[in-house]
């Protein structure tokens, strides 16, 4: 399928490329097909919506910044995205970029759960709050802080 996107113009995405998210994304609750499109050696990815070109969102694995990052995925979560391998498991947070890359901030308080195998997707919001949604991308402590 042929999708114009505002950020990379014309795109050929495979319908079985596209994650599902049968809930969208919060704010974007319509929004529920998208693609993981990879930027070349780069860590960061864009999670382009496949039906809306002008909705991408920057994201990024937290491992890549943050190795002690880690919460526990309930069983409903795992069940509606039908995850019963870790190895279909993808997990990404958006990204935030206000003036420039070095201070972005990275949302680890509502990451973005992905099954590779049945491409589905599901953003799920931490209860506890012990992640920040707006935690410095470069820093490598993680705030307790939480929703700051």
């Amino acid at each position: 399928m042929l999708v114009q996107t505002s950020r990379f113009g014309e795109m050929d995405i495979k319908e079985e490329e596209l994650f599902h998210f049968e809930q969208g994304i919060p704010g974007f609750r319509y929004v529920q097909r998208f693609a993981v499109i990879e930027v070349g050696d780069s860590p960061f990815l864009y999670l382009q919506s496949a039906d809306h070109g002008d909705i991408s969102f920057i994201v990024v694995s937290p491992f890549d910044f943050l190795e002690s990052y880690e919460f526990t995925l309930p069983v409903d979560i795992k069940e509606s995205l039908g995850l019963d391998n870790e190895q279909h498991v993808k997990i990404v947070n958006i990204i935030s970029v206000r003036n420039e890359l070095a201070s972005a901030t990275v949302n680890l308080g509502a990451p973005i759960i992905l099954n590779t195998q049945l491409k589905k997707g599901a953003q799920y919001i931490l209860p506890d709050g012990k992640y920040s949604i707006h935690h410095p991308l470069f820093i490598g402590e993680v705030s307790t802080e939480g929703g700051r």
